[in-house]
């Protein structure tokens, strides 16, 4: 989808830098017109300077009849650059408008670019954070894993304990060191697991001794 939109805002840069290099054209044509124009308003003021019998002196009847045509002719030709002028300035006006469209085209495009390359860091951020929290969490599991291993030890103790301290007149508070040891979880054996094999640790040996179960002397 990046890849789309990148070639989308190129596309949108050519059309921009395209109307850019048409309003240029336009625009020295414009500037060519009004320079003519501005040169036969020289040469019009220059020749209404020259008009003979200017200040009262002489001047034959056909030389004030060739300057009259010129005059009418330069009087025309400025009317007609005139409106060269103003036909030239309205592509420019067009060429202008079109020119801020494709800007506005490629402002639009670029910043769409931009918040999906901010999307997809974001996502690449949650993916990591993801990645770092699930070996976190293996990290744990394995650490659990070998606490589990070396507690292995603690509970084959108990079970040989069991069978040797159930007559004992403190098994009571030996239950209630266990019960404090599986509470802080340093056993992983619970304490109806350490009752149940002193149950059967003692039948096992009331029958090897020849007494019945929980009978009193």
């Amino acid at each position: 989808m990046t890849q789309t939109l990148n070639t989308l805002l190129e596309h949108a840069e050519r059309e921009r830098d395209a109307a850019m290099a048409a309003l240029q054209q336009v625009e020295a044509e414009s500037r060519r017109q009004r320079q003519q124009m501005e040169q036969l308003q020289a040469y019009h003021a220059d020749y209404t300077l020259r008009t003979p019998g200017l200040g009262g002196r002489a001047a034959p009847i056909e030389q004030l009849r060739s300057h009259h045509a010129f005059m009418q002719r330069l009087v025309q030709a400025l009317s007609q650059q005139q409106q060269q002028v103003v036909a030239a300035e309205g592509p420019v006006a067009r060429q202008r408008q079109h020119l801020l469209e494709r800007e506005m085209r490629v402002a639009s495009v670029r910043k769409l670019v931009e918040r999906r390359q901010q999307e997809q860091a974001r996502s690449s951020a949650r993916l990591e954070q993801n990645r770092s929290d699930e070996a976190a969490m293996q990290r744990r599991w394995r650490d659990r894993a070998d606490s589990a291993d070396s507690l292995q030890g603690v509970r084959n103790v108990r079970v040989v304990w069991i069978g040797t301290f159930w007559l004992r007149k403190d098994f009571a508070e030996i239950c209630d060191t266990v019960d404090t040891l599986v509470a802080s979880g340093m056993i992983v054996v619970d304490r109806n697991e350490v009752l149940n094999k002193g149950r059967k640790a003692r039948k096992k040996t009331d029958t090897e001794t020849g007494s019945a179960p929980g009978a009193s002397a």
